[in-house]
């Protein structure tokens, strides 16, 4: 919805949900690149969410080039296109992938990775600082996209969700997940440059669809 024609200003109400369990999510392993279906709980997952899901009748919505993703859409929204934003896809674990803590606990890299807060990059995987920099670009393209509409809808993965939420308030990266199939709502003001970049002026966290989970 335009707010200011003159001054390029545009507003936008954004869902971001996190998509349903996987089979590897169920057992707590790293899950970035690894392309796996929803699993059956995770299908439950969605199905129970999509009483509370935010604008039902959509005609687009944004996902990853990852399947749980688009199944997840597709559960949720199954009239929608699916538009595949790959920026928004998970943070890559590298050498962590497909496995979980008690697999890993004994490696000196992973223990260095955890005392770092999961800022370094894992070997063969990406840095936080890189996520965040990825994550920011397909959200903007999002927002560009969707700039002359009222709502849009992002399916994605538990990390796009941190990232979203922790670059643009004061909350802390791993304070912001939610649970499989749950989602966050965002109010954002921006504003498209005569160059085409995009300028967020405001930005609102308006409701928290989730208690919080461990895993991603």
């Amino acid at each position: 919805m335009i707010v200011d024609v003159a001054e390029n200003l545009y507003a936008l109400d954004v869902a971001v949900i996190r998509h349903g369990r996987t089979a590897l999510n169920e057992r707590r392993c790293y899950t970035g690149e690894v392309d796996e279906d929803l699993s059956e709980t995770g299908r439950e997952d969605v199905r129970k969410a999509k009483a509370y899901t935010p604008f039902a009748g959509i005609s687009r919505v944004y996902v990853t080039n990852k399947k749980r993703s688009q199944q997840t859409a597709r559960i949720l929204y199954p009239e929608a296109e699916q538009i595949c934003v790959p920026e928004l896809r998970e943070l890559g674990f590298g050498d962590y992938e497909g496995l979980d803590y008690e697999h890993l606990k004994e490696r000196a890299d992973y223990c260095a990775w955890l005392d770092g807060g999961g800022l370094d990059a894992p070997p063969n995987g990406e840095s936080r600082s890189d996520f965040l920099k990825r994550i920011r670009k397909g959200f903007l393209y999002v927002l560009y996209s969707e700039k002359d509409s009222r709502e849009a809808v992002i399916a994605a993965h538990g990390g796009t969700v941190m990232a979203i939420v922790s670059m643009y308030t004061d909350k802390e990266f791993y304070d912001c997940m939610v649970e499989p199939g749950e989602s966050c709502l965002i109010h954002v003001d921006f504003k498209i440059e005569d160059n085409g970049d995009v300028g967020i002026s405001h930005f609102r966290l308006c409701d928290r669809l989730g208690t919080g989970s461990a895993d991603r």
